[in-house]
């Protein structure tokens, strides 16, 4: 049995290298559709108990207002223009005449399933069946400091599952999903958008420069359109919080506020994330530069003590912390083993795990 610890860089090569050829036993149908149960479970538990009891059932005639409001088109920016979560429930209510504070957690429970799953399957591109079930597990850990300060959040954890899907799409690729995507998770959050610099910060050297420019200005269009089409459409709205939040950031008692949460928060996974960081996976440490964009943009405009926001950076910190303490061994057979040599039209590093 291999005993897992923080190795240096040549022993975790060698491991890696090893188990590459080896296939993982417990990766059969059967225990990824026993992980998933439990997953889904753990989900079930996570919605229906901490967040309907803390947060949705007290607070239900706030959010059946709120949702009013987004589907008559009379909401404050930016709520009005963040419309896929309220639109799918105002669906399902005309159909099935559930409520709608129900429904709301029935898609909660959906979508919280969903980045569980999909975080798992995320993981399997470099770790095994074990190792990359741990990722879900740290996202349930963590899941209830996003409650903290904000009393209604229908997109934050549907944001997560879509930054999975896409950060999968740009390790593997596949651009032309990363075009359908981006439309329907930008109805559901704007900050979306900053998942295309992953996109820029794993190709910049990657890609000629014209087709570098060309993909990447195609991907940051079609988010824009949505952008600045739901303006448009809903006509404009007032904030109902400052656009620049610089003030409320740097106020010295809201620093030691956000600090503290954000540290519960990642603290420990980005202080794994630099541990040799050189010899970690191309992709995820390239990905930092997402992280570092998502971090300055939200500082300007966010309220960093809603740790909500900082949900879109796990799919990033997870691995990366994982690959530590674990070695990276992707297992035979996935898509995620060595660096993309058969594109011609891509420069890699010959045999460097990506």
């Amino acid at each position: 049995m291999i005993k897992y610890s923080f190795m240096d860089a040549s022993d975790a090569d060698m491991v890696s290298k090893t188990l590459m050829d080896v296939p993982d036993s417990r990766d059969t149908l059967f225990a990824r559709w026993i992980l998933y149960a439990i997953l889904i479970l753990a989900a079930y538990i996570s919605v229906s108990y901490a967040f309907n009891l803390m947060i949705s059932q007290p607070l239900s005639d706030t959010r059946l207002g709120i949702h009013k409001m987004v589907i008559t088109g009379i909401a404050p920016k930016p709520v009005q223009y963040r419309i896929l979560t309220y639109y799918i429930v105002e669906g399902a209510h005309r159909i099935t005449g559930m409520a709608i504070w129900r429904l709301d957690l029935v898609l909660r429970f959906i979508f919280t399933s969903l980045a569980l799953i999909f975080m798992f399957k995320f993981l399997r591109r470099w770790f095994d069946f074990a190792v990359s079930a741990i990722g879900p597990l740290i996202i349930l850990a963590v899941l209830p400091v996003t409650y903290i300060d904000y009393i209604h959040q229908p997109h934050d954890i549907p944001n997560l599952f879509f930054t999975i899907l896409a950060l999968g799409f740009i390790r593997d690729k596949k651009e032309a999903w990363m075009i359908l995507l981006i439309p329907i998770a930008m109805l559901n959050r704007e900050s979306f958008i900053f998942v295309i610099w992953a996109w820029f910060f794993y190709n910049y050297d990657r890609l000629p420069f014209k087709l570098l420019l060309t993909e990447f200005t195609l991907l940051a269009l079609i988010a824009l359109a949505i952008y600045f089409t739901l303006p448009y459409y809903y006509g404009p709205r007032l904030n109902h919080v400052d656009m620049i939040q610089l003030k409320n950031n740097l106020n010295p008692g809201m620093m030691f506020k956000w600090l503290s949460r954000l540290v519960a928060f990642v603290g420990p996974l980005v202080v794994a994330s630099f541990v040799r960081f050189k010899s970690k996976p191309l992709f995820l440490r390239r990905s930092m530069g997402y992280v570092a964009v998502f971090m300055i943009a939200n500082f300007i405009v966010g309220k960093y003590q809603e740790t909500r926001l900082f949900l879109p950076i796990l799919p990033v910190l997870i691995p990366l912390g994982l690959a530590a303490i674990f070695p990276v061994s992707p297992a035979k057979g996935r898509r995620a083993t060595i660096s993309d040599e058969d594109s011609s039209h891509r420069n890699t590093t010959s045999g460097e795990i990506v």
